[in-house]
């Protein structure tokens, strides 16, 4: 592998959706991060106009018991942002259809359903009705997942570090410090606290960011903003 092919499948998983303790998994499938390849599984489904819940990914039993219940916004506010209130005769609409209509036949709105959006990271919109994209065979990660994911299938070995270890830790075998000022290089490591992405050599960041915007590659590196940028070593590439 190349660095630019880091690069080249992380911005495939662009459009993935974010869950706080998930492991870049489809619902329901054990494909996701190597130490947690089954993390996401789908919310129960609710037509309740005050608590709406359709095609909805949350994070499964055992994740659960160790972050709580966290229910995906579906990059809400990359769709819009827009409110499920039963003052909108689209939504109130569309909920009465699927309550008339039995359940294996149900559809999205175009793509997007209703749901109560939960769990960590998730900024304002946190316990709203929320129309976000269908969580359906849609990947979802958190900020290290997604980081551990992409090295782990375009290196030669296998990524499971935390934040701290990547913060903390001197790992020569893995990587090496680079001052943040040094030109933008495909497949650096960028490290904040409490955060994680990758940087491009376009001078871009592919990073799974929270609930509400999902895995995207549109904000430019800033330098001031990061606290570390590692270089994965020449032996693991």
């Amino acid at each position: 592998m190349t660095r630019a092919a880091i690069i080249t499948f992380a911005k495939t998983l662009v459009g993935s959706h974010y869950v706080w303790g998930s492991g870049g998994d489809m619902p329901e499938y054990d494909n996701g991060v190597y130490y947690a390849p089954s993390t996401v599984c789908m919310a129960p489904s609710s037509t309740d106009l005050d608590f709406p819940s359709v095609f909805a990914a949350q994070l499964n039993r055992d994740q659960q018991k160790r972050y709580g219940v966290y229910v995906c916004a579906g990059r809400c506010k990359r769709l819009g942002n827009r409110t499920a209130a039963i003052v909108d005769p689209t939504y109130v609409n569309y909920m009465d259809t699927l309550r008339n209509t039995p359940e294996p036949l149900w559809d999205s709105r175009e793509g997007m359903s209703p749901r109560i959006a939960r769990g960590g990271n998730i900024g304002h919109n946190d316990g709203r009705p929320v129309w976000g994209e269908d969580c359906r065979n849609k990947r979802h990660f958190d900020c290290i997942s997604f980081v551990n994911y992409v090295l782990s299938h375009t290196t030669k070995t296998s990524w499971g570090f935390t934040i701290k270890q990547y913060l903390t830790e001197s790992r020569p075998d893995f990587w090496t410090t680079v001052d943040p000022s040094a030109a933008p290089a495909d497949g650096d490591i960028l490290l904040m606290s409490g955060h994680i992405g990758l940087l491009c050599a376009d001078n871009h960041v592919v990073q799974a960011v929270d609930h509400d915007t999902g895995v995207h590659a549109e904000d430019k590196y800033n330098p001031g903003s990061w606290k570390m940028r590692l270089h994965p070593v020449e032996s693991v590439i």
